[in-house]
């Protein structure tokens, strides 16, 4: 929260003071009682004089709001019983003003007049100069004005690109949505406008890619499939049907801003987030009504002393610090969030970051990862990128942005690796540069040989290279049939390579995400107990809680019960997929184990199966696919690593073949 005075910021105080300011701002025009002032500021605890106190700060800002006219100051900000009122005019609150300015906005669409819709759109956009109450949000009506004034802006966005979607203007779209949609991964509307554009601008493969990255982020933080309208969009593609519509009439009522006509049908509610609190699909009609949060519902919590170490990080890299740094977990644990609040501070401070997607598809050409991200550069350094790679016009290796289909010599391979690696260690020192390489375990192995080869010359640069790795999927059958475990273990093995590990959420954090979901004072039994079921793995958590019908249900006995007892639908699909491409002895196995209990030591795990040779091994494979858990206190003792694992083998082994089992493990204790 800044105030500019003849075209300069001036100073507003210290943080409370500013408080003060903005909880006076968000009531413009109306008297706020001292004694709510004092409660919102020092949160119950007040200094022995609040009344005193505050008149401490509304005569500092006074001299800030008028710094030549005591008089003046005393008008805008007055005392009027039982508290004080701002009674600046709403023109000079660039929050008011951008509010005005999209309402106008949706009546120049309504009457169809596209160009103004768009100035009065780039306007509005135009007077954001970061975050609302930027380091206040600490005051809980100033975080809650701040997320709201948040969501109207993602809204003005994708009606921004709706508008330019309408006038032929697809570069526009690209330019401002790509930033958002790292920012905002599962913001199903804004990512369907942004595949549209590309689309327009030929670039069909970099929308499908998005898609893609749309969904394994719904499917890792919130276990469901992209919606409806995002998928048509998604077929249309690829039979290249998708055409942009003329302009259609027509606002969402209710709406801060209107539904401009967008291509892709309405895939969102007001905030631009999924139709269930949880994140299930809109349910049918007839269904009972989903929960709207209380926040917003992808609270990042639990995860900021993480964030604060890869802050850390890719700051040292500004000084030649240059770092490979891994984040390293179950699927679930919280992964994609992470880099992406990460992706979303380092932006926020004009910090450029280039994200990549590894994939295990068929057709996905060798080093797709890094044309990924030398594409991105191409586009938004067009200059530096001509010059860094004009050393490699016209060689065998080139060209960079396309990688070579097709069988390839050793040497011609390196020697397009070594150019890429030239080319990005030359822009980092240009300009500090983030690369952001996600789900790298589904890597292709010359990828893989990039970055190593890559690993060795960011010393001394101003590169940091982020990956993540997922653990839970060691355990698959190679995709491209070449084992690379080699390589990456290779990687993340490297002294160089910083690893840090994810783990699941702190109590503390499940309740924080509980109440971010279905709203504060679910009992803490209810808490505790939904932690030690899930491990305080946020998928897991989010699984569980998309079972619930409305927030009451959580302090409903019977729901309660529900919820530690199933497996969510979704989550038994995931791991009936899992378990069944297991080797046959490796499943025998777990449903043995499954059959003794939450703890089987291999002794009876061998005499159960009546075949010992072999079961070690079978228990060492399930180990590393992290299915299940070695004790590190009694050697030869296992436990699973999700109780969801054993709950869905029991619920798959014939009850005949469970009986026996039960019988056989009975005659050995």
């Amino acid at each position: 929260m800044t105030r500019r005075r003849g075209g300069r910021e001036t100073p507003l105080g210290p943080p409370r003071h500013r408080a003060l300011l903005g909880l006076l701002l968000i009531r413009l025009g109306h008297v706020v009682p001292t004694d709510q002032l004092a409660e919102e500021l020092w949160s119950g605890a007040p200094p022995r004089r609040p009344a005193a106190t505050l008149q401490t700060y509304v005569s500092h800002l006074r001299r800030s709001l008028a710094p030549d006219s005591a008089a003046e100051g005393a008008r805008l900000l007055r005392f009027q019983a039982p508290g004080y009122v701002l009674a600046l005019d709403p023109e000079q609150v660039d929050a008011r003003r951008f509010e005005d300015l999209v309402a106008q906005a949706r009546r120049c669409a309504d009457a169809e007049l596209l160009r103004s819709a768009y100035d009065l759109l780039t306007a509005a956009l135009g007077l954001w100069r970061g975050s609302p109450f930027l380091g206040l949000t600490s005051y809980a009506p100033l975080a809650e004005e701040s997320s709201r004034l948040e969501q109207r802006r993602l809204t003005a966005v994708e009606s921004y690109a709706e508008v330019c979607l309408a006038l032929g203007q697809p570069d526009a779209v690209v330019a401002r949505l790509g930033p958002e949609a790292r920012h905002h991964p599962m913001r199903e509307r804004l990512i369907g406008h942004l595949m549209t554009a590309l689309y327009e601008l030929g670039r069909q493969a970099e929308a499908l890619q998005l898609y893609e990255r749309t969904r394994a982020c719904l499917a890792e933080e919130l276990g469901v499939d992209v919606g409806a309208e995002l998928q048509r969009v998604h077929t249309r593609i690829l039979r290249h049907e998708l055409t942009v519509p003329p302009h259609a009439r027509g606002t969402e009522a209710g709406a801060p801003v209107a539904h401009l006509g967008h291509p892709v049908g309405h895939l969102s509610g007001d905030d631009g987030s999924r139709d269930s609190a949880v994140g299930r699909p809109p349910a049918p009609p007839g269904d009972a009504p989903t929960v709207t949060p209380p926040r917003e519902a992808r609270s990042f919590v639990g995860r900021e002393r993480e964030l604060a170490a890869l802050l850390r990080l890719t700051g040292d890299a500004l000084h030649g610090a240059g770092h490979l740094t891994a984040v390293v977990g179950d699927m679930g644990v919280g992964k994609t969030q992470l880099i992406a609040e990460l992706v979303a501070r380092l932006q926020e401070t004009g910090q450029e970051v280039v994200c990549a997607q590894s994939y295990a598809g068929e057709g996905v050409p060798a080093h797709w990862m890094w044309s990924q991200i030398l594409r991105q550069l191409a586009l938004s350094r067009p200059e530096s990128f001509r010059e860094a790679t004009a050393c490699h016009a016209g060689a065998p290796h080139s060209p960079l942005l396309e990688p070579p289909s097709g069988p390839q010599s050793s040497q011609t391979r390196f020697l397009l690796q070594d150019a890429v690696c030239v080319t990005l260690t030359a822009l980092s020192s240009e300009r500090p540069l983030v690369l952001v390489l996600e789900n790298l375990h589904l890597a292709d192995g010359p990828s893989l040989d990039l970055l190593r080869l890559l690993r060795a010359r960011l010393h001394g640069s101003r590169l940091s290279v982020l990956v993540t790795v997922s653990d839970s999927s060691s355990h698959e059958e190679p995709v491209r049939g070449e084992d690379l475990s080699g390589k990456l273990s290779d990687i993340l093995g490297d002294p160089g390579t910083r690893t840090m590990r994810l783990e699941g959420l702190s109590e503390q954090a499940t309740e924080d995400l509980i109440a971010a979901q279905v709203g504060a004072g679910v009992d803490i039994r209810v808490v505790r107990a939904l932690h030690r079921r899930t491990l305080g793995n946020p998928y897991l958590l989010l699984q569980l809680l998309s079972m619930l019908g409305t927030t009451k249900s959580l302090h409903d006995h019977g729901v309660v019960r529900a919820l530690l007892t199933e497996v969510p639908p979704d989550l038994r699909k995931r791991l009936s997929r899992r378990l069944a491409a297991l080797p046959a002895r490796t499943r025998r196995v777990l449903e043995v184990c499954a059959v003794l209990g939450a703890e089987a030591d291999l002794g009876t795990v061998k005499a159960v199966m009546e075949e010992g040779e072999h079961t070690a091994a079978a228990v060492d494979s399930a180990v590393r696919g992290h299915l299940l858990t070695a004790s590190a206190q009694r050697p030869g003792v296992f436990s699973f690593a999700s109780v969801f694992i054993q709950e869905t083998l029991l619920g798959e082994l014939d009850p005949d073949d469970r009986n026996r089992l039960h019988a056989r493990a009975a005659q050995l204790r």
